[in-house]
């Protein structure tokens, strides 16, 4: 994807190699205090600035940027130079490949500067008098500190050490291109003054001639970097890793938006976990990690999922799952994230069978269980933490209702894997789940039970379980102009007394609500519905950084705001591509695969899907009405209950 700098000034990207990453904007600015180079909530770098000859890279001569979904370019135009900054993630750190282009008609010296803006700090951290120390070894700078250190260089060069300490303000670049920066302003940038330090000037030179090209790389990594002299196997490896991803799916009608989705994930992964969204939610909310999860299963990132439920396991006290954990601490006031933590270990299980994991896990599941069964209080579980409306106090909410519901079911089934009494809380799903149609599901579906207000929080409960009524009306309740805009689902009723169009949890676009909203649309099979709703969302990619989906909209004006990338935005659209159109349902805790696809069916769909053990291929094709699915490396517990209108044309199915 190649856009125009100087017209899409505003917008933003990053990169991650899943343990550093790199939020920027597309003209080259590192223009907010967020931007830079991060080793998760760890700032490392405000920034890093090349100047050849005379001439720094910068913003003015910036002529093209291009994301290549695993790396990006800046292109400039220089008096006598042609330049490409090629930045490319790799396991080993980051990689920045300066490719510079003769355009004269004579033999060319460059001399070629490095700048770096070191700030490490805690992502919490503004103003401060670290000081720093500097070292060289080979060719490689070292600067760090008591928070942590970063290293720089490239094959050869000399650095010229001349330390200053300075302080500066890069969020008003932020500010001029419209971002909210006030502090203390939910969904602000909340921008404010950086101290920064340059430990000197790092130089490499080339002679280049007549209209041809030299590449010199630069490198930059939180530790020591070895064997960077094949730093062109590392090129290859990066990519190789986003096709490994990408290349499970095969369709011509959804490549781009699949594309976005698999780039855009991979950017939220840290090394235990992941975060919620760029630019300031750069720490790991467990609870949207939970509802990832299922997209990161399906792209069969199971390892990394498996390291995240420890991670999250390990920090639970008293039956509490905390919502945020970072390099300092973790936090202990949500309500949801605890029945999210148990169902996010039943769908583990549901696509890896990985069974030996439930001796770390059981243990955990009890205490757990035990502690959801204790805060009920009149047939519902009564907790005053916060929900994903973390703004709100609610009383029970049916949101947080649907999800002990569903954990009590995933908990009770998990323990009788082990060979555990798990029947009890199955049976106790069962009382809530009743109890939930009993007070909430009437003529106007309630939020809570305390302050109620309308909302479309219902839809929680109608994308996570069946509901023993008929719901046709709610679905398309979400439809109609009472939530549904052109950008999404809103927070809040138009109808709501207290309605606002640009209140965070009030009425506000959230597009993980417009997900939720298409998953629920899914399971009762409003095919339509899931589609309108998906391509709604698909819509909203690239408002404010490439490949990325916002997190929240104004209802009213339409415009992005919150964080510029959101991992719960596009998370939803692999669980509906897979789950909803594909079909594809792993239930190895129960000993089977189900195989649904979607009548409303794409021409012509192939997928390579990790489950289990093993990797199958499934290929669907439409035939008028009906769908040919020819089937390869498929578990023999597999089972495709929609025959009437699917064909299997070849079964090859395993042991």
């Amino acid at each position: 994807m190649s856009i125009d700098p100087a017209k899409n000034f505003f917008k933003t990207y990053v990169l991650s190699n899943g343990s550093l990453y790199l939020f920027r904007f597309v003209n080259t600015s590192f223009g907010s205090k967020w931007a830079g180079l991060w080793n998760f909530d760890k700032k490392l770098l405000d920034y890093w600035a090349f100047k050849i000859n005379e001439e720094w890279l910068s913003i003015d001569n910036c002529i093209e940027f291009e994301h290549k979904l695993w790396c990006a370019c800046h292109r400039h135009e220089l008096k006598n130079f042609l330049v490409t900054e090629e930045i490319v993630p790799c396991r080993e750190g980051f990689l920045i490949l300066l490719k510079i282009k003769n355009k004269s008609n004579s033999r060319l010296h460059a001399k070629i500067s490095l700048e770096v803006g070191v700030n490490i700090r805690f992502r919490d951290t503004g103003i401060h008098d670290r000081r720093y120390s500097v070292k060289t070894k080979r060719n490689f700078v070292r600067v760090w500190n008591e928070v942590g250190e970063v290293w720089f260089g490239s094959l050869k060069g000399n650095f010229l050490k001349n330390e200053i300490y300075a302080r500066h303000f890069p969020g008003r670049y932020a500010e001029s291109c419209g971002y909210v920066v006030k502090q203390n302003v939910r969904g602000s940038w909340c921008e404010d003054e950086q101290s920064k330090f340059v430990p000197g000037e790092y130089v490499a030179e080339a002679d280049i001639n007549p209209n041809e090209e030299t590449t010199v790389p630069f490198f930059f990594s939180n530790s020591e970097m070895k064997d960077y002299k094949e730093y062109r196997e590392w090129v290859t490896n990066s990519k190789g890793r986003f096709e490994r991803f990408r290349g499970q799916y095969s369709n011509s009608e959804l490549a781009e938006v699949l594309d976005k989705t698999v780039s855009s994930l991979l950017t939220y992964e840290t090394d235990d976990g992941y975060v919620a969204g760029y630019p300031f939610f750069n720490e790991i909310w467990v609870r949207d990690a939970c509802w990832c999860l299922p997209a990161y299963l399906y792209l069969g990132m199971f390892g990394h999922v498996k390291k995240f439920l420890r991670l999250v396991g390990r920090k639970i006290k008293s039956g509490r799952v905390p919502v945020v954990i970072n390099s300092k601490t973790s936090v202990y006031n949500a309500s949801d994230t605890t029945p999210l933590w148990v169902i996010g270990v039943y769908d583990y299980l549901d696509f890896t069978g990985d069974t030996k994991f439930m001796k770390f896990a059981l243990p955990k599941l009890k205490e757990i269980l035990e502690f959801g069964k204790s805060m009920i209080r009149d047939g519902l579980v009564e907790d005053d933490g916060y929900t994903w409306m973390d703004t709100l106090k609610r009383v029970k909410p049916i949101d947080l209702e649907a999800l002990w519901c569903r954990a009590f079911y995933c908990g009770g089934k998990l323990l009788s894997l082990s060979n555990k009494e798990g029947s009890g809380y199955i049976k106790l799903s069962s009382k809530l789940l009743k109890e939930i149609e009993n007070n909430y599901w009437s003529k106007e579906v309630k939020d809570n039970l305390g302050n109620d207000f309308k909302s479309p929080n219902f839809i929680f409960q109608l994308a996570l379980m069946d509901v023993h009524r008929d719901v046709s009306r709610y679905l398309e309740k979400i439809m109609s102009e009472e939530y549904l805009t052109p950008i999404g689902i809103r927070s809040r009723s138009l109808y709501d007394e207290n309605y606002n169009p640009r209140g965070y949890h009030t009425g506000m676009v959230w597009p993980f609500l417009t997900l939720t909203s298409a998953i629920a649309q899914g399971n009762y099979e409003k095919t339509e519905n899931l589609r309108k709703l998906m391509e709604i969302n698909i819509s909203n990619f690239d408002k404010q950084c490439i490949n990325g989906i916002n997190e929240i909209f104004e209802a009213d004006s339409l415009k992005p705001r919150g964080c510029v990338s959101q991992a719960w935005s596009v998370a939803g659209i692999i669980t509906l591509v897979d789950a909803h159109i594909l079909g594809i349902r792993p239930k190895l805790t129960e000993k089977m695969v189900i195989l649904d696809p979607s009548k409303f069916f794409l021409k012509e769909f192939k997928r390579s899907i990790k489950i289990g053990k093993g990797r199958a291929s499934l290929h669907y094709i439409r035939r008028e009405n009906k769908i040919e699915l020819k089937l390869r490396s498929m578990p023999a517990v597999t089972k495709i209950p929609n025959t009437y209108h699917t064909a299997i044309v070849n079964d090859k199915r395993i042991e």
